[in-house]
């Protein structure tokens, strides 16, 4: 969201969304300021500190900064950058809100012909004066990451979509699914997942599932995702590699034998749902939906999961979840969720390195034999 001054001369860019903070600055620093200018015309006040006094002085500098002209050319920009002293919290401290009274005075006075300030902070306390004189004043850009789950997906599909147009690349439905399932929604991450896929399919521009899974990385998180998706499509050999990935990166395997835990009690429910004709699943290719005709009972019993309620997960999700419930039957589920809690209890009792026995687990779950799932 921004508040545009036609004629401002002060920046404020702010919100919890690290990245495009950093990018837009640099962004409006490259419009206000010429490449061939900046030695002399721009001035960077690093505002990242750890205390009072150091945001203190930092004030103290941005504000003598906007006094200097700029050498030789008349004109400067000053760049607060990166100030974690704005918000309500280390704000408060007497000397802080002492110098950013006088900050906000002196943008209130209006700066001099030819000097520009530009701020980016994480958080802006919105009942200061420095606020307040930044409304009159400045042009004020606020950009937040959402943190309510219905809304990650949707603005990560949008970020994806943003970066790829301007990447000149198309995404096929499955493969932009699977590439969101992997980066989440941090935008810094999105961004650079799209960067590696342009320089890795070169002169092509058609994005295929198979591409994503080849040059995409998944964060911690979703390689987490990736390892419990492998063991329900039953594939032992991306099992294996992602389980590999993650203890290179000294993962929990408590935390993973948690994860798997949960997801069989997922797919008992579904493969429950699923044999008793609750849920109905159409495939598409790689995409599909699932329709819900519960009775009663069914209502109960799903409604009784609260958030656990495959109702409430992301659609494209909950299908590739009824796609692996159908890799196994009721009993199968049942009889390796059982095997999983008998792993955990191992880890916790005996010597036995903790990868080796799940390892172990997979191939009692999976088999070295068995096919991945077609879907």
């Amino acid at each position: 969201m921004a508040q545009t001054k036609q004629t401002a001369s002060v920046f404020l860019i702010f919100g919890n969304d690290e990245f495009s903070v950093s990018s837009r600055a640099k962004e409006l620093i490259d419009r206000l300021v010429p490449p061939a200018s900046r030695a002399l015309g721009l001035e960077i006040i690093d505002g990242r500190v750890d205390n009072g006094d150091e945001a203190v002085a930092a004030l103290r500098r941005c504000m003598e900064g906007l006094q200097t002209v700029g050498l030789l050319l008349g004109e400067k920009v000053v760049w607060l950058r990166d100030a974690n002293f704005l918000g309500p919290d280390l704000g408060k401290a007497a000397a802080i809100k002492a110098r950013t009274g006088d900050l906000a005075d002196m943008i209130k006075a209006g700066l001099a012909p030819g000097q520009k300030l530009v701020i980016t902070a994480d958080k802006v306390d919105g009942r200061s004066a420095f606020y307040n004189a930044c409304k009159e004043r400045a042009e004020i850009t606020t950009l937040e990451v959402t943190e309510k789950p219905h809304e990650i997906d949707r603005e990560a599909g949008g970020l994806t979509d943003e970066a790829l147009r301007k990447a000149g690349l198309r995404m096929s439905s499955d493969a932009r699914g699977l590439f969101l399932e992997r980066v989440g929604n941090d935008t810094r991450h999105i961004a650079s997942e799209v960067e590696k896929l342009d320089l890795y399919l070169n002169d092509r521009r058609d994005v295929a599932v198979g591409d994503v899974r080849a040059i995409v990385s998944s964060s911690r998180e979703t390689a987490a995702w990736d390892f419990a998706d492998a063991v329900g499509q039953r594939d032992i050999a991306w099992a294996l590699k992602v389980l590999g990935q993650l203890v290179s990166q000294k993962e929990s395997i408590m935390r993973l034998v948690a994860g798997l835990e949960r997801r069989f009690a997922q797919l008992i429910v579904l493969r429950t749902a699923i044999d008793r004709r609750w849920a109905r699943v159409q495939y598409k290719g790689s995409w599909g939906s699932v329709a819900w005709d519960a009775p009663p009972e069914a209502e109960r019993l799903l409604g009784s999961l609260d958030k656990d309620d495959p109702r409430k997960i992301n659609p494209y999700r909950v299908v590739k979840l009824a796609a692996q419930a159908e890799c196994y039957s009721l009993s199968e589920l049942v009889a390796a969720r059982e095997q999983v809690v008998r792993a955990r209890s191992r880890m916790v009792s005996t010597a036995v390195s903790q990868t080796l026995i799940l390892e172990l687990l997979l191939m009692k779950l999976i088999g070295a034999g068995q096919r991945p799932s077609a879907r």
